[in-house]
């Protein structure tokens, strides 16, 4: 990133990167993702640990350009905590209230860990926990669009600067986008929209027409030393052949 685009992340919560993977590049992550679908039978709309069951996937999160995004983003060391496919298409659609993004994925639960760490759930067997602001305000997300994003498929609604009030109730959430302007992130092919999990963000449901597509992978990383003692990261690249 440029000053500028860091500047941007800072004050904003998001930046858009432009041009990032290239078009063959996410045509091989189409095809990955494509073939993980038909071998084990996944729902293709929403598809968790795609790290682990796309190796297109896998290498696009070790890969330089990932790198160097996630590291300017990120003090210190890093690593892939969570991996994800959103695809709005047809049959498969779906809006999303405002909201920020508070769980994040551990190996194990633990009753020890320190208050702050709270209201644990679990998805696809995937031990989450909601942290507190100061850990999600080191993570960065990073949605990487294998398709175009417009106002008529679903893109994501961010509100700018909503990031640095930290975690934010129903009423707080409500008085932001009630005196706040939204953002449309409207993305091309291969392009990244970096942004940090505690902005506040939502989307509306797409328009999709017969064979269309909106394909995100989500790829969340997180600083390895940001965990307590009683708390280990999710490791989402290779929980499938643990």
């Amino acid at each position: 990133m440029s000053a500028e685009e860091m500047e941007t992340l800072a004050a904003d919560g998001f930046v858009v990167c432009r041009q990032v993977v290239p078009l063959d590049r996410v045509e091989r992550l189409r095809e990955c993702i494509a073939d993980a679908v038909r071998e084990e039978a996944l729902k293709p709309f929403g598809i968790r640990s795609l790290a682990s069951r796309c190796p297109e996937v896998g290498q696009l999160a070790r890969s330089e350009p990932i790198g160097q995004l996630v590291g300017q983003a990120i003090d210190g060391s890093f690593q892939l905590v969570r991996s994800i496919l959103f695809d709005k298409l047809p049959g498969a659609n779906w809006s999303v209230g405002w909201h920020q993004d508070l769980s994040i994925a551990v190996k194990a639960r633990s009753r020890n860990c320190p208050p702050n760490f709270r209201n644990w759930s679990e998805k696809d067997g995937v031990p989450h926990v909601q942290a507190p602001a100061e850990l999600l305000g080191r993570m960065a997300t990073l949605r990487i669009h294998l398709d175009d994003a417009d106002t008529g498929n679903g893109p994501l609604l961010v509100i700018p600067g909503s990031h640095a009030s930290g975690r934010l109730k129903s009423p707080e959430i409500d008085r932001w986008v009630g005196k706040n302007r939204e953002v449309t992130c409207a993305l091309k092919t291969g392009d990244i929209l970096l942004m940090r999990p505690l902005i506040l963000h939502s989307s509306r449901r797409a328009t999709p027409t017969e064979g269309s597509h909106r394909r995100v992978i989500h790829l969340e990383f997180a600083p390895t030393d940001g965990l307590p003692s009683e708390l280990e990261w999710f490791d989402d690249a290779n929980s499938l052949r643990e």
